[in-house]
């Protein structure tokens, strides 16, 4: 039987997501409904991607009987709400990132998810692509040795009136850009909680950070130094420095299809279809995962526990703390 997807939101990173899905055998994966609060941009949307049900309420859509998860992908503010209002009429959830805009908005989802008993993973793609299945099998080869450093960068030009600088959409570069460097530090440290995490940046005059270099420590002695920037040309490369060796993502690396290391370089293209944002074909690869998921029972991705979603979180809330960046939520 096909998983059926609903798609809470109309926006960019929807109509890149759909794409991917419809990569996917039929068969295994249907869209069968979306919900937008304008009717007729749900309807649109519906339209151009043969969806059968549009929706223009929130609250009409979340008791649709003919889907098993939704994929929301609202901005930001609206994370936690949506997830809840999903969770609490017996949908399973795949939330964009970041999954809340803090820890103690984070803590109430996660806690109704579990007392709903439904799959819950916050959209962290990345976890999903085969690059980082083959670096997670060098790992745990032992190919570099015990892991020392971790250095990654992702910048993005998208200074200007966006959404990235509006605190009330909760913008940002930790709550857009950083959970992706610190994600891939996380990984490469086998999921281990920072003992120490400093923060240094600059804030857009609207209030968010602009960009910010995040150094974290862990308790054998490995470090992390990561950088994000909302305002710099685009720039995406990662790499983990071992004892024996090195792995490098040369660009990409939030959505990559090449790894080199000691083994050999390896790559896996995607699938030549356009898209609105770099590699979004490789969404198709977090709605297998959440498929597989389903099919298993589980109420949460072991490429994307429920505790990296935690660690990523604390992480960041320290790093908007040390830069004097709040949200009315906090």
């Amino acid at each position: 039987m096909a998983t059926r997807w609903g798609i809470l939101s109309v926006g960019m990173i929807s109509h890149d997501f759909c794409t991917a899905l419809r990569l996917l055998p039929p068969e295994e994966h249907q869209i069968t409904a979306v919900a937008s609060r304008d009717i007729e941009r749900a309807a649109e949307f519906a339209a151009k991607y043969a969806i059968p049900r549009a929706y223009g309420s929130y609250e009409e859509f979340a008791e649709a009987k003919d889907v098993d998860v939704v994929y929301v992908a609202t901005f930001n503010p609206g994370h936690k709400e949506h997830c809840i209002l999903m969770l609490r009429n017996g949908k399973n959830v795949l939330c964009e990132k970041p999954m809340t805009l803090n820890r103690k908005e984070q803590k109430e989802v996660l806690q109704v998810a579990t007392e709903e008993g439904r799959f819950f993973m916050e959209g962290l793609w990345s976890r999903c692509f085969p690059v980082y299945q083959k670096i997670r099998d060098e790992l745990a080869a032992d190919v570099i040795g015990d892991v020392k450093i971790v250095q990654a960068t992702l910048t993005v030009p998208l200074e200007g009136p966006t959404k990235v600088t509006d605190p009330s959409l909760g913008g940002g570069a930790s709550l857009y850009i950083s959970m992706y460097p610190i994600q891939f530090a996380l990984m490469a440290f086998g999921g281990q909680r920072p003992v120490k995490v400093v923060g240094t940046g600059v804030l857009f005059d609207s209030g968010p950070d602009k960009c910010e270099s995040i150094t974290l420590l862990f308790k054998d002695g490995g470090m992390a130094v990561l950088t994000a920037s909302a305002s710099a040309a685009m720039a995406g490369h990662a790499v983990i420095i071992g004892s024996k060796g090195t792995i490098q993502i040369p660009e990409f690396f939030w959505c990559p299809t090449k790894v080199i290391t000691p083994s050999g370089t390896f790559h896996e293209p995607l699938p030549d279809v356009k898209t609105i944002l770099e590699n979004s074909a490789g969404f198709k690869y977090e709605a297998e995962c959440v498929r597989r998921c389903l099919l298993e029972g589980k109420t949460e991705c072991s490429a994307v526990t429920h505790e990296d979603s935690v660690i990523i979180m604390e992480i960041m809330d320290e790093v908007r703390r040390q830069l004097g960046y709040r949200l009315p939520q906090d």
